[in-house]
């Protein structure tokens, strides 16, 4: 499993490394295969018809220089500025067979080219050996002292093979810009359709599906991003539900609230006119009313219990919370408790840790929560089974256990069903929990705690 989630991580970098090396390639393939077309093209007569046209235009722009110039044939200097100005050409000035200018040797040692060098001088009586300059092209030039000849040769077609070799580079990398472009674009469309999707949930549609596309990172964005958005909508839908229920449980409270109250005001409005004649017809109002007290505190209870049930931030500060020896508090609230549960006949069997141990609590929070478990138990417990109440203490922190045998038919009657969701509630503040499990005949509710 390890293995396959390391690799989901790196799909979308596998993805787009083959798009790389694949536009790359591509590329490559493009580029050799212009080099090989311009290959083919400098074999073609084209080729060799471009290369005499720029020969023809060299030597007509020497020939016309040195007409219009009345340069001789040994102006050697004019000769090396037209030389540096036209770099693909090397030529040889010839006459009667005599060697005497060569481009390429005046470009290397212009000062051999001085008719006072004796060198220069000597080289003049030997002929040249035309074989030397086999491949050369030959044009007659009208020097003012006198006709010779041009023996020029050109790089015009490797000038040519360098300007389609960056051509061709050009053109692939181009080529290889946009493969890798419309490659990666469908990935960057997937970008955009998340986005537009996140940008629709923060308007608050959350019906909207973000399309999931692909088997790489974005499609598990994508499939994360509409299952937050599934659970936020689940909780709005359960907050709607439960201000509702809110709602419809003040709205009853306060109706039940309503009725006693009104009944106890004519009790106490008689007591107060002593609209009796005896004793007894007293004690009865005052008995009745103090029934009605009860039920009003009853009620009320429930209205406390629920909103703690489904209080949203239910910690409670540290200056609210007291350092207590964990088993004295447990302790004297089982002793508290269990005293009016023996009187209905319920039995207990507590079993204790060996050592002490030290909780941070708030003591009427924890009443509370006692008071709703016995209030359980005297409700739902079977009395005719050992209730067993197990206090452990564990590593960093403590529990208390309560187990009891489910009555077929509870005591009294039902209420809202929220005293395991207070009893939750009321430990949270104090950084515990409380944790319940059951089945058709055993109910247990464990509380934990933090020791320290």
């Amino acid at each position: 499993m390890k293995v396959k989630k390391h690799f989901k991580l790196h799909r979308l970098y596998l993805e787009l490394m083959g798009a790389i090396i694949g536009s790359f390639l591509l590329s490559a393939a493009l580029f050799f295969t212009l080099q090989f077309c311009g290959e083919h093209l400098l074999n073609t007569n084209k080729a060799e018809d471009y290369y005499l046209k720029k020969l023809n235009e060299d030597s007509l722009s020497f020939s016309v220089m040195v007409e219009m110039q009345h340069y001789s044939i040994q102006d050697f200097e004019a000769f090396g500025e037209w030389s540096e100005e036209h770099p693909l050409t090397y030529y040889y000035l010839i006459r009667e067979d005599r060697e005497y200018f060569d481009s390429f040797l005046y470009s290397m040692s212009p000062e051999y080219y001085d008719l006072s060098n004796p060198e220069y001088q000597k080289s003049l009586e030997n002929p040249v050996n035309f074989d030397t300059i086999s491949g050369y092209h030959a044009y007659t030039i009208h020097f003012s002292d006198g006709e010779g000849t041009l023996y020029i040769v050109g790089d015009y077609l490797y000038e040519l093979m360098q300007q389609l070799l960056l051509i061709s580079l050009l053109i692939s990398v181009i080529f290889g810009l946009i493969l890798l472009f419309l490659l990666v674009r469908k990935k960057i469309h997937y970008i955009a359709a998340i986005t537009e999707g996140i940008h629709i949930f923060e308007h608050g549609d959350l019906t909207y599906e973000i399309p999931i596309r692909g088997r790489d990172e974005l499609s598990d964005v994508a499939g994360s991003l509409n299952s937050m958005k599934d659970a936020l909508r689940i909780q709005m839908e359960n907050e709607k539900e439960a201000l509702m229920a809110n709602s419809e449980l003040v709205t009853a409270l306060s109706h039940d609230l309503r009725t006693p109250l009104t009944t106890q005001m004519g009790y106490l409005e008689i007591l107060k006119d002593h609209h009796y004649t005896t004793k007894e017809e007293h004690d009865s109002y005052l008995e009745r009313a103090f029934h009605t007290c009860t039920q009003i505190k009853e009620m009320s209870d429930r209205l406390f219990e629920y909103f703690l049930a489904f209080d949203p931030h239910p910690e409670r500060s540290a200056d609210s919370l007291d350092s207590l020896d964990g088993m004295e508090v447990f302790m004297q609230l089982l002793a508290e408790h269990t005293i009016l549960l023996k009187d209905h006949g319920y039995q207990f069997q507590i079993l204790e840790p060996e050592k002490t141990f030290t909780i941070h609590v708030n003591m009427d929070d924890l009443i509370r929560v006692f008071q709703n478990i016995f209030s359980n138990l005297d409700k739902y417990a079977d009395e005719k089974v050992p209730i067993i109440i197990n206090i452990c203490r564990e590593e960093k922190k403590c529990s208390i256990t309560f187990t009891n045998a489910i009555r077929k038919v509870p005591r009294k009657n039902e209420s809202f069903k929220i005293g395991l969701d207070s009893i939750l509630g009321l430990m949270r503040r104090q950084g515990g929990t409380s944790v319940v499990t059951h089945d058709d005949s055993t109910f247990t509710l464990r509380l934990e705690l933090p020791t320290y």
